[in-house]
């Protein structure tokens, strides 16, 4: 499989791997590719949350497919969760 097709690279080509995925390996369609998740002690990263955004986007031609949910999960302050779906966040 070559980087246009790698399921590591998101829509900009870069290389990006979640923190935890819960999918059947190999399988690029959206009901194969439940969620994905993101997880750190503190909050402020946004680079999680543009990760999310893009798993959860539709597909194109450099990432081929499509997470159904995304996850981010912040422990300090005080606990905190993001759901994302089609490229949205609900808080």
């Amino acid at each position: 499989m070559g980087e246009e097709l790698d399921p590591k690279h998101d829509s900009h080509k870069n290389h990006k791997r979640p923190d935890i995925v819960i999918h059947k390996r190999g399988r690029l369609e959206l009901e194969n590719n439940l969620l994905v998740i993101e997880i750190k002690i503190e909050q402020g990263y946004d680079e999680d949350e543009k990760k999310l955004l893009n798993f959860t986007d539709t597909l194109n031609k450099y990432r081929p497919f499509q997470y159904k949910y995304g996850l981010k999960i912040f422990f300090l302050p005080t606990l905190q969760l993001g759901w994302f779906r089609e490229r949205f966040l609900f808080k």
